[in-house]
């Protein structure tokens, strides 16, 4: 039986509205003054930062943390801490935004994706109905596409891993297509 507390309580901490459990109700705001001085400051000091932003925005609008620091350089919101300030640089060093860096990558990778959608169509035609059991490694192959195609890269295991892979089922796969020529043969 409820009592008339666990009702009260009840109402009060399920009624709750977003505001209610905002924990940035403490955060004093900014004066637009200061903002506007911020913004003035940033464009001075981290304008080539700012620019990398606009030239590279394409490549960086997934990453909604980049997206936030443009954002902060761009209005003067809040202050610039050496963190942001160190990762935003990281960041503009990293191949994943420059896109002349990315399409070497993509270049060095491409014969590697095909050997992984080689071994993708084999491990189909060999494991045929039983692909999205355990038995099956197209689970893991898919993985590594994934990943391939994500970070373009794989680590040297991974790729020990993928050539065992290759040779286990390239003998599976001649193997069953030899005893199918040698059926039809036969008959």
């Amino acid at each position: 039986m409820m009592t008339e507390g666990d009702s009260r309580w009840i109402k009060r901490h399920t009624k709750k509205t977003m505001e209610q459990y905002n924990m940035n109700r403490f955060y004093k705001k900014a004066k637009p003054e200061t903002i506007e001085k911020r913004k003035q400051e940033y464009n001075e000091l981290y304008s080539k930062q700012i620019e990398w932003f606009e030239t590279n925005m394409k490549l960086i609008k997934e990453n909604t943390f980049l997206v936030d620091m443009y954002t902060i350089l761009t209005t003067g919101s809040r202050p610039i801490s050496e963190k942001m300030l160190s990762s935003i640089n990281a960041s503009m060093n990293n191949w994943r935004y420059d896109p002349v860096e990315r399409t070497k990558r993509e270049e060095k990778l491409k014969p590697i994706l095909e050997k992984i959608n080689m071994l993708k169509d084999m491990v189909e035609a060999v494991d045929g109905n039983r692909i999205h059991t355990r038995f099956s490694a197209y689970g893991f192959v898919t993985s590594l596409m994934e990943q391939a195609k994500g970070r373009l890269s794989l680590s040297e295991k991974q790729m020990s891993a993928l050539n065992k892979c290759w040779k286990k089922y390239k003998t599976k796969f001649e193997g069953k297509f030899e005893n199918s020529n040698n059926n039809k043969e036969n008959k």
